[in-house]
């Protein structure tokens, strides 16, 4: 590399923690324990086949993993128009 050329900064990478939207951070926190609830009811609602569980708790685990996916994918419409919560 020559002396006259330049090092920018490519313009697809993110900005820094402190340099993001004060809910960011919020946001990022929110999504992970949406998934990692989702995965839960997931396995729970797999062990309660296993197990032999009533209807009942199938169907409570069922919405709980319907309402983590919709709760995921208004949280990623919402990232893609840059409309943080």
């Amino acid at each position: 590399m020559t002396e006259q050329q330049t090092i920018t900064t490519p313009t697809h990478v993110r900005p820094d923690d402190d340099q993001r939207a004060p809910g960011a951070a919020a946001g990022r926190v929110l999504r992970t324990a949406l998934w990692v609830v989702l995965v839960v009811a997931l396995v729970g609602n797999m062990a309660a086949s296993v197990a032999g569980v009533a209807w009942s708790g199938h169907v409570a685990l069922g919405g709980l993993t319907a309402a983590c996916v919709g709760a995921l994918a208004v949280s990623h419409l919402q990232a893609r128009r840059g409309a943080r919560p």
